[in-house]
């Protein structure tokens, strides 16, 4: 996952979200209000072992909440989406219809809160994310000698809501986290990890450095206290 290509993601998610939103959040006879909330991500997962790669993938999905509420009722479900308006959109509008259908059988919620006033917001972090190819690379170059052993994930996380009274709130965030131990022998071991929007490879080479020195402590010989 390269920063172009989450940019490139978060986009087209944010351009298919709103179509949606603008179809399916609108007033509707009988109903109090109708919402819609998103959860999508792009994440690249890289995990080593001993310094190698054992397993590299990229994972790719988005899913909506829709809500309708009528007074203190109020009926949701999950809908995974495949990013292409047509067959979403069909998708949602029969799901719709099958919740209107089921919200006069249930009970009042007397704990259910209706958010007020309107308040629509908009956070966006673009980050500089590496390319697998960069985080390997940093691996191969600072953790050589060493038992290696972690994971790298890193990628857009996007939330959205919308509802029929106008509501619009947006999230989007470029972020990574690298987590890693450094093995001496059985269990003896150094935790280390970075994290954060932008990729520094020297900011790696760092942690990996001072990992190496935490190594040599542990090779001390072991004292029992009395």
């Amino acid at each position: 996952m390269t920063s172009n290509s989450a940019a490139t993601f978060t986009r087209a998610v944010k351009v298919h979200f709103q179509t949606l939103a603008d179809a399916v959040c609108a007033p509707q006879a009988g109903l109090d209000d109708v919402s819609l909330y998103l959860e999508a991500e792009c994440s690249t997962f890289i995990r080593f072992n001993r310094g190698a790669v054992r397993q590299a993938i990229e994972v790719r999905e988005a899913s909506v909440t829709l809500s309708l509420r009528r007074g203190q009722r109020q009926v949701s479900a999950v809908i995974g989406l495949a990013l292409d308006f047509a067959h979403d959109l069909d998708r949602l509008r029969s799901e719709q219809a099958a919740l209107r259908g089921m919200i006069d059988h249930i009970p009042d919620d007397p704990h259910l809160l209706a958010a007020q006033p309107v308040e629509s917001t908009k956070r966006e972090i673009v980050g500089d994310l590496p390319s697998p190819a960069q985080v390997i690379d940093a691996v191969q170059a600072h953790a050589a000698g060493t038992d290696f052993v972690g994971i790298y994930a890193g990628g857009p996380c996007v939330r959205a809501f919308a509802d029929a009274r106008g509501q619009r709130n947006w999230h989007a965030v470029d972020s990574f986290i690298f987590d890693w131990s450094l093995y001496r022998q059985a269990d003896e071991a150094v935790k280390l990890s970075i994290s954060g929007a932008r990729w520094h490879e020297a900011d790696f080479a760092q942690r990996m450095a001072e990992g190496r020195a935490q190594l040599l402590v542990l090779a001390r010989e072991r004292r029992t206290l009395a």
